[in-house]
């Protein structure tokens, strides 16, 4: 596993920042996980958990084995579909206890778990048995625990013990511990079982669980017993400071957290965690969390972390985590704002009130409402400060003291957002609020509203710093800051000035921080410092370098030790700073599991002492132990979940096991998708990864949290996908590797190689061999035949002559030809020019009919007869379309003749009409040759489109020319 070289600096510093833990408040509770059925697809209860060597987690679930590789959940039903009981993981192999079944899973030659049962290696007359409640090994036997039978595999079946009714069976530290229903606890070793003495106490009671203990003792759990201690002489109760809660709810499973702290999982009341002297340090149940009181098993992960198999469900819970969370309001859930410690009291500054309880290392976990409304403060708080040892509220209905839980108002203007103390004078206080500013003093040990400073500035003040020179700087949120000159003694704002985007900002957006005896002034972009000289506002030098100029920093606050916290485009860490005399050094640290969880416009961060920060939430607050923040996950690892080809076959299914080998795919198998995880499981959503494709990409991937990536049409050759993980705190993994081969296509291979490499040699052979051989026979026959050749060239001179003349005789009747067809283009033009003028002598002679019939005048009646007479001479249209037609086919290959016996369905009317369209005329070329109007047209076309019976999408015009 890798871990980056600024988080090693980190470590050393922690490592320095602290030598010894002390206990961690037990005020909040640790973040929980939940995994319902829906998330994870598989069985309601889960009865085992257990992590292998790379940290992927196995369950034995309702509906399989269960997996969980930080990103995929995954089910693998076992032979007859029951319920699995028990999971055991050795070496590659996964075995697990079932109903009426066991066996193991292993990953075959493709990296997929396959499932074999050995229930066929027992004796037929043992076979009928119910569940498999433990698995255990032990020099590479395993133990099957039923209730009335231990099967013992080591290559074969052999029955080891029966009849007697078995209620245990575990190991702990390479000893295997059995009980049965009459002989108290007993040893298994070299084959035989040897009865633990004095252990007759644990006689009828069931044991469930076994863990050591300090002092090399044993720690033993009954179900309804209570808890138990074997020193190695006798075993004798363990009276634990609960009052008998524990043991009222049924003890079902224990796990050893840490040296001092022991977890308790009960089959009704939830989880339990005690310490070793037997106080009850936290309860956890449904009401504060889990998703069931009922728990099966629980597991601790390489983290230090609980997982929890539930009757209802899958719960991790972070309980090694320096993060714990708070919600003083309970069930109301409201926003936090700010919180402070006064007095051994520790208040809660909410948007429902002000919460309180008393300051201490451990709470009572079974008092339920530790945390107390204090009087007359319902509503929003915005801040809670501390001057001169009193505890002062800002609150939506004004200003309160905070005096033994009680509430004391000290004015009634509303809308108190905070309140510095003076440097002029400890004795003033400036408080900003919704409509200006106001004043307060220090008169007989108590804080007294003076006056309101309201003569020039009326706006909302929130954000207040003052500096060394006595300036008092406001942020005003969408206009600047202001710089306020006080006039004290006659409580006057004596001068006011804005400063924004004209002044050297980015913006008119700035907040404004109190940091290292200075004020600094956060734009939308990097930090300034105010040059009173010049009156300007200049990027600082010494900031830059430890922030980046072009983020946002909403929030930064200095705590006791000079380390700076601090919020900055949502994200959330610290600077720590350690003074050497001659120089300083700085460290930046990040908490990404905080970001954007802080109230937005409003982030607050409260850092108490180096072993208790609080940052309030958008619902409850946070809890922060530095000296508990562990960087090094001993069980983070890359997975590599799937490889699948494009076609969705999976190639590789996740596990190495003896039999996998790289693989080599055909040519054109050459697109893939590979999914992949990593097994940090207390921030699935921060994990990144970056990957690498040997043979095709040059470097690694930007970091990414996908966890799917794909290629496409890779050529042949040889690759190897890298993939790895880097985790919330920076750990990177070791890359995860997958070796693949493309295939050389059959053309390309080394065989198609050396034949392409021979035949080459062939016909260069052939070339140069051949060529002399033939060469040698054509001389022969070049000798023989030329006598003959000469007696024949008279002849062949002869058949030449005609030859030529025929040509010459073709070639004239070609050329006679061509001006034939020529002149019939010409002949088909004139003749289409003849028809056109007969039609257009048609429509003249109606209009003369028309004219004819309307007019009354004798003379002119006989001047339209005679004219429509010599019209109706020269009036030849059929003979003129006969001739047309026939010159028509000539010119175009017998078009109308082919047309005919295409469709003989068509008419002499849509016969023109298809001469037309060959002619490439359009509709209102057409109409006046046809006699008739566009729209007349457009209908005989559609009507010729139906008789051919052409399809819509085909062009009739293009149709007509091709045809």
């Amino acid at each position: 596993m890798k871990i980056s070289i600024s988080l090693l600096v980190v470590i050393f510093f922690l490592l320095n920042f602290t030598t010894q833990l002390t206990a961690q408040s037990n005020i909040g509770l640790p973040i929980i996980k939940n995994f319902s059925k829906k998330d994870y697809k598989g069985g309601l209860q889960s009865w085992e958990v257990i992590q292998d060597e790379s940290g992927r987690l196995y369950f034995a679930n309702n509906e399989g084995l269960l997996t969980f590789d930080g990103a995929n959940w995954e089910t693998f039903p076992v032979e007859n579909k029951t319920i699995v009981r028990s999971i055991l993981i050795d070496r590659d192999r996964i075995y697990v206890g079932s109903q009426g079944d066991f066996g193991y899973f292993q990953p075959n030659e493709n990296g997929l778990l396959v499932y074999t049962s050995l229930k066929s290696l027992i004796d037929e007359k043992y076979q009928n048995f119910a569940d498999v409640w433990d698995i255990v090994v032990v020099n590479q036997q395993i133990f099957f625990r039923t209730t009335n039978t231990i099967f013992k595999y080591d290559g074969k079946i052999e029955i080891f013990k029966t009849n007697d009714v078995f209620e245990f069976l575990q190991k702990l530290e390479n000893k295997i511990y059995l009980q049965d229903n009459t002989n108290g606890l007993s040893i298994i070793s070299n084959n035989q079982t040897t009865i633990l003495p004095n252990t007759t106490i644990l006689n009828n009671k069931v044991v469930t669980d076994i863990i050591k203990f300090h002092d090399n003792n044993l720690l033993i759990s009954t179900l309804k017993g209570g808890l138990f201690i074997y020193d190695g002489k006798s075993a004798f109760p363990w009276q634990l400071q609960d009052g008998g809660i524990i043991q009222k709810n049924r003890i079902n499973c224990l796990t050893s957290i840490d040296e001092e702290r022991i977890s308790i999982g009960t089959l009704t009341g939830g989880l339990f965690i005690i310490d070793t002297t037997g106080q009850v340090r936290q309860t956890i149940d449904i009401k504060k969390g889990l998703q069931s009181n009922d728990i099966l098993n629980s597991y601790k992960d390489g983290l230090g972390n609980l997982w929890l198999a539930l009757n209802n469900g899958i719960d991790y819970i972070e309980i090694n985590s320096p993060f714990s969370l708070i919600e003083p309001d309970g069930d109301l859930r409201g926003t936090g704002y700010d919180v402070k410690i006064h007095q051994n009291q520790i208040y809660f500054g909410m948007s429902n009130g002000l919460y309180s309880t008393e300051w201490k290392k451990h709470y009572d976990p079974f008092k339920r409402n530790k945390f107390q409304l204090v009087d007359q403060t319902k509503g929003q708080v915005w801040s809670l400060k501390i001057h001169n040892d009193q505890l002062m509220l800002g609150h939506h209905e004004g200003t309160f003291l905070i005096k033994e839980n009680q509430a004391i108002p000290l004015s009634n203007l509303p809308g108190t957002w905070t309140s510095i103390l003076l440097e002029s004078s400890k004795n003033q206080l400036l408080e900003g609020n919704y409509n200006g500013l106001n004043l307060y003093k220090f008169i007989n040990g108590n804080w007294q509203f003076e006056r309101k400073v309201g003569n020039m500035l009326n706006e909302s003040c929130r954000i207040i710093a003052q500096d060394q020179a006595r300036n008092i700087w406001i942020s005003h949120p969408y206009r600047g800051v202001y710089k306020v000159e006080l006039d004290l003694e006659n409580q006057r704002v004596e001068r006011l000035k804005l400063y924004n985007s004209k002044n050297g900002f980015p913006s008119d957006y700035i907040n404004v921080f109190r940091i290292q005896n200075g004020v600094i002034f956060a734009a939308e972009h990097g930090i300034y410092e105010y040059n009173a000289q010049k009156d300007v506002f200049e990027l600082s030098e010494e900031w830059s370098k430890l922030i980046d100029p072009n983020s946002f920093v909403q929030r930064m606050i200095e705590d006791k030790a000079g380390n700076v916290w601090f919020v900055i485009d949502g994200e959330v860490g610290v600077i720590w700073i350690t003074d050497y005399g001659a120089h300083k050094t700085f460290v930046k640290q990040m908490f990404p599991q905080l970001n954007g969880k802080l109230v937005g416009g409003f982030e607050n961060i409260y850092p108490y002492d180096e072993e208790n920060i609080f940052f309030p939430l958008e619902r409850g607050f946070v809890h922060f132990n530095p000296k508990k923040y562990e960087l090094n996950d001993t069980l983070f690892y890359t997975h590599l979940n799937r490889v699948k080809l494009g076609d969705s076959t999976t190639v590789f299914g996740g596990w190495k096991g003896k039999t996998w080998i790289p693989s080599v795919f055909k040519p054109f198998q050459n697109s893939f998708t590979f999914t992949y995880a990593a097994s940090d499981y207390s921030d699935l959503f921060k994990t990144e990864y970056q990957y690498l494709l040997e043979g095709l990409d040059d470097d690694w991937s930007t970091w990414s949290t996908k966890t799917l990536k794909e290629y496409t049409n890779l050529p042949s050759g040889e690759y190897t996908f890298k993939i790895r993980a880097k985790n919330a705190n920076g750990q990177i993994t070791e890359s995860n590797d997958f070796e693949f081969e493309i295939a050389q296509p059959w053309y390309a291979s080394t065989t198609a190689i050396i034949i392409y490499s021979l035949v080459s040699l062939l016909i260069l052979l052939g070339l140069i061999f051949i060529p002399q051989r033939q060469f040698k026979q054509e001389k022969a026959i070049l000798q023989q035949e030329q006598e003959k050749t000469l007696q024949e060239k008279a002849a062949e001179h002869q058949k030449i002559v005609a030859q030529n003349q025929a040509e010459i005789s073709k070639l004239q009747q070609d050329k006679l030809q061509v001006q034939i067809q020529f002149k019939n283009q010409e002949l088909a033009s004139t003749t289409m020019h003849l028809v056109q003028k007969g039609e257009f002598l048609n429509k003249l002679k109606d209009e003369l009919t028309k004219i004819l019939g309307a007019t009354n005048e004798p003379i002119t009646k006989k001047e339209i007869r005679r004219t429509i007479k010599l019209l109706n001479e020269n009036a030849q249209l059929d003979e003129d379309w006969q001739q047309f037609a026939q010159y028509f086919d000539e010119v175009h290959e017998d078009f109308l003749k082919r047309l005919r016996k295409a469709y003989p369905q068509l008419t002499p009317k849509d016969q023109r009409l298809c001469t037309y369209l060959k002619m490439n005329l359009s509709t209102k070329e057409i109409a006046p040759l046809m006699n008739i109007s566009v729209r007349g047209v457009e209908v005989s076309r559609y009507r010729l489109r139906k008789k051919m019976e052409l399809p819509t999408e085909t062009n009739l015009n293009e149709f007509m020319m091709a045809f």
